[in-house]
């Protein structure tokens, strides 16, 4: 679960920031997103596609994105990426993969 602080910061970037110069993120149906801020400032977004879990991230509030990284490439499907804060405020992934949890 978010903190507040990140929950607030992550509604201050998404009704102030400015979108409009961004590089878009584009993510299609079905790749079911899931977002977060760490402690010093950079989004995560973690999505499936393909059966596999997939990670970027911006260090820039989203005006530029990392490459995209495969963090799951094994033959049973992986879905339902969530991201995660850990007690120090840094991101830690979990998703489902032949219906058990995987982190």
């Amino acid at each position: 679960m978010l903190s507040d602080q990140a929950v607030k910061r992550l509604l201050v970037l998404l009704l102030l920031a400015p979108w409009v110069s961004a590089e878009p993120l584009t993510l299609g149906p079905g790749q079911n997103p899931s977002l977060a801020c760490d402690r010093n400032g950079r989004l995560w977004v973690a999505y499936e596609q393909a059966g596999d879990i997939w990670l970027r991230s911006s260090q820039d509030n989203g005006q530029t994105w990392a490459a995209e990284t495969n963090v799951c490439t094994t033959a049973a499907p992986s879905q339902q990426p969530s991201l995660v804060l850990d007690a120090n405020g840094f991101p830690e992934l979990l998703w489902l993969e032949g219906g058990q949890v995987v982190f």
